[in-house]
């Protein structure tokens, strides 16, 4: 007799392989892409002399002593490793080689719209997302409309306009469309026309019982007066 596994009982079983599985990924130092403005430190275990420790020059070049230059800008940390061990395998068998970054260039992203604090945030974690983002600006606003948030990246006719439903991640957890920013970007957070109309009520509601007022009073001095 063959067993056939219900639809429903299969699927969860794939979720939870898929879930628990293993995951081939890189974390997010290795990821990261060094340039103009980092300081990043480069040793050789076995071979200290070789080693480094400062800024990359506004031309993206470090330079090993001894060894001379490496041009590292635009690599990621892995690819720096991976370029310094080719430098000094030309002299050193094997060599055991760790790049980090010690400290990074600004990395500023522009918040504009119902924010707290609308203005320049600086994104120091690599992986800074648009609701990291938000909440350093102060957060929203009473009249944001984080249903309708739009990242601006690029300039001129190359600006690529990226939605993000900051409402729905809120609602359900699901943050698979929190956009990872870059530098550069814009955040624009619009604002919402409801809490407009609902300033118009209020103030129309005010005015109907100033007007109301008047009138009664204007009444009661009818009355009174002889």
């Amino acid at each position: 007799m063959r067993f056939t596994m219900p639809r429903p009982l299969a699927i969860f079983v794939v979720g939870l392989a898929i879930a628990f599985g293993p995951v081939a990924t890189q974390p997010a130092w290795a990821l990261y892409v060094v340039d103009y403005g980092d300081s990043v430190s480069i040793v050789i275990r076995d071979a200290p002399q070789y080693s480094y420790s400062g800024s990359l020059r506004p031309d993206g070049v470090v330079t090993l002593p001894f060894l001379g230059d490496v041009e590292i800008r635009g690599l990621s940390t892995e690819q720096v490793r991976e370029r310094v061990r080719e430098v000094v395998g030309r002299v050193l068998r094997n060599p055991e080689v760790t790049v980090s970054v010690t400290s990074y260039r600004p990395r500023i992203v522009t918040v504009l719209g119902e924010v707290v604090r609308p203005g320049n945030v600086d994104i120091s974690r690599t992986d800074q997302s648009v609701i990291d983002t938000v909440a350093a600006a102060g957060g929203f606003t009473e009249h944001a409309l984080p249903a309708q948030v739009v990242v601006l990246r690029g300039n001129g006719s190359a600006t690529r306009r990226i939605p993000v439903d900051v409402q729905y991640m809120m609602a359900t957890g699901d943050l698979a469309g929190n956009v990872r920013l870059e530098p550069g970007d814009r955040v624009q957070v619009p604002r919402s026309p409801w809490p407009i109309w609902r300033d118009v009520v209020a103030t129309m509601q005010a005015a109907a019982v100033i007007t109301s007022a008047i009138v009664l009073f204007t009444r009661l001095g009818n009355i009174l007066t002889p």
